[in-house]
């Protein structure tokens, strides 16, 4: 899982963190974050929370308690490479000069909760030079956002993107939906999924695997309106066939257990495809 540069800006809590793991953690970025840039100057703030201000003008604030929930939800081995992960992706962080230039073969369009995107959204219009991020409603609970690709961390864009590379509106979001979906599996085919229950794991951006309508609406019809999805985190998207009533209900607490136990959750909900886009299943 890749570092997200706006999480790092602001962290949504959840779950409940080992005091002693949530320090050793802070610990390990703090010491990675000297390692890679000596003159950054940090500042903890809790125990979950540090701020990090940058020799290039950057101020970041870093929280664990995801990550800190994850592992205290994961086994040890899942812990230790999520947080390696981690400090991987902060380490790029703060040697990523806040005004370098994105190019734009970086581009991906990526899903996040409404949650995350607001929060966003209110740190963008905050700075000194408003650049509120570039944003779209895509489903309930869903946004669509613009994003550039890094080793070991993304960057989420604001509108300035549009005009620093110099393409329409249009034309970037065209290019970086191709472009993330290039790294993606292809979508299964009606017995693929019916009966069963998929698990597509190991991706960097794997909820935007449900940018492909016209692959969706075809599976959907061929599955009598049984297809779901369920975008629980990038790393763990689930597709099968489910019947509305108790079937539906047990998923929902599956799919529920697994947001929540994400390092980068991204929604609880399971959708259906719809003649209008994808829908919460009822």
């Amino acid at each position: 899982m890749r570092l997200n540069w706006a999480w790092c800006l602001a962290g949504i809590t959840l779950g409940a963190a080992s005091p002693a793991g949530a320090q050793t953690l802070r610990d390990d970025t703090i010491a990675a974050i000297a390692a890679a840039q000596p003159t950054a100057t940090v500042t903890v703030v809790d125990p979950l929370t540090i701020k990090v201000k940058t020799p290039g003008g950057g101020d970041l604030q870093i929280n664990f308690d995801r990550i800190e929930a994850f592992c205290a939800a994961s086994p040890g081995e899942d812990c230790v490479a999520e947080r390696e992960r981690f400090i991987a992706g902060v380490a790029e962080l703060v040697t990523t000069k806040p005004d370098e230039k994105i190019v734009a073969s970086q581009l991906r369009i990526v899903i996040r909760s409404d949650d995350y995107a607001q929060e966003v959204a209110r740190i963008g219009t905050g700075k000194e030079i408003a650049d509120p991020p570039l944003a779209m409603p895509f489903a309930e609970g869903l946004t669509l956002m613009l994003a550039a690709d890094y080793p070991n961390t993304l960057k989420i864009l604001g509108q300035s993107a549009v005009r620093d590379l110099g393409l329409d509106r249009d034309a970037l979001l065209a290019l970086a939906t191709r472009q993330v979906l290039a790294d993606l599996p292809r979508i299964p085919s009606a017995e693929e999924v019916e009966g069963k229950l998929r698990n597509v794991a190991g991706f960097d951006y794997g909820a935007s695997i449900l940018l492909q309508p016209d692959r969706w609406r075809p599976l959907a019809l061929a599955t009598g309106g049984r297809l779901f999805v369920a975008v629980p985190s990038d790393n763990d998207v689930l597709i099968g066939t489910v019947e509305s009533g108790p079937d539906l209900r047990a998923l929902e607490k599956l799919v529920a257990q697994s947001y929540a136990a994400a390092g980068r959750g991204i929604s609880p909900h399971i959708y259906r495809w719809s003649p209008t886009g994808w829908e919460v299943a009822k």
